[in-house]
């Protein structure tokens, strides 16, 4: 499992040289490394001529210096985003080959900040040569800036749907099995449901169970809340949730 120490500004990426020839065989020489100053100056650099106006950035790198995980919040004030989310995205990568460069949409709800609300990754690219990383990641900010309205949509979808104790005992379990979180955090998202941290979670719908759940994945690591968010998007995606709660 990867280990992230502190968190570090982009400045105090330099530290960390590539790699000066691929962790593998030969056969897979075609591996070009990123510098990681090189990619998160990219992202800030990119939001930034894009009108997006950054609100804050956490950088951090795993113990043996080879993968990066940054995290940034934006301002919402284009109107592209629902009111009570703060816009963000997750920006992975990894010059050991364990991780294509990745972005990911996400969202912190604004009234108690828990977390990310979506992990939809939006971005995906290996490290093969000639590799454009502005190219990149202006092709990650589109999307990401288009993803307004399919968080909006999602939000309302789960406020408008009815999920009972019953339904909510039952996905524990199915969350455990499929790994969105472990058996042992199932507490944490059943102590969130009965006590949530603020009052919009209180009804007992789609949206509060979906922040319950948040805010045990919070506890984990930034890489595997990424893995987790994901999972959970599919956990509650519109059709299965309607049909499970429906039984």
């Amino acid at each position: 499992m990867l280990t992230f120490p502190k968190p570090l500004s982009i400045d105090q990426l330099h530290r960390f040289p590539v790699p000066k020839s691929p962790p593998w065989s030969a056969a897979r020489s075609r591996w070009t490394p990123i510098p990681h100053v090189t990619l998160a100056r990219a992202v800030v650099r990119t939001a930034t001529e894009r009108g997006l106006r950054l609100r804050s950035d956490v950088w951090q790198v795993s113990a043996s210096g080879h993968d990066l995980l940054g995290s940034l919040s934006f301002h919402n004030n284009d109107g592209r985003w629902p009111s009570e989310v703060i816009p963000s995205i997750a920006v992975r990568h990894s010059n050991s080959g364990r991780h294509a460069v990745t972005v990911a949409i996400g969202a912190q709800v604004l009234v108690c900040s828990n977390g990310m609300l979506i992990g939809e990754v939006v971005l995906k690219r290996r490290h093969l040569p000639g590799l454009d990383v502005d190219a990149l990641v202006g092709e990650g900010l589109s999307a990401f800036q288009g993803s307004g309205r399919k968080v909006q949509a999602f939000i309302d979808r789960l406020k408008d749907m009815p999920v009972r104790d019953t339904d909510f005992e039952r996905l524990l379990v199915l969350a455990a099995r499929r790994g969105v979180v472990s058996w042992s955090a199932l507490r944490h998202v059943d102590q969130a449901r009965a006590n949530p941290v603020c009052e919009a979670f209180s009804e007992p719908t789609g949206w509060a169970a979906y922040n319950a759940f948040t805010e045990a994945i919070k506890r984990r690591s930034g890489a595997l809340q990424l893995q987790s968010l994901r999972l959970l998007g599919e956990l509650f995606d519109a059709e299965s949730l309607e049909n499970f709660c429906a039984a």
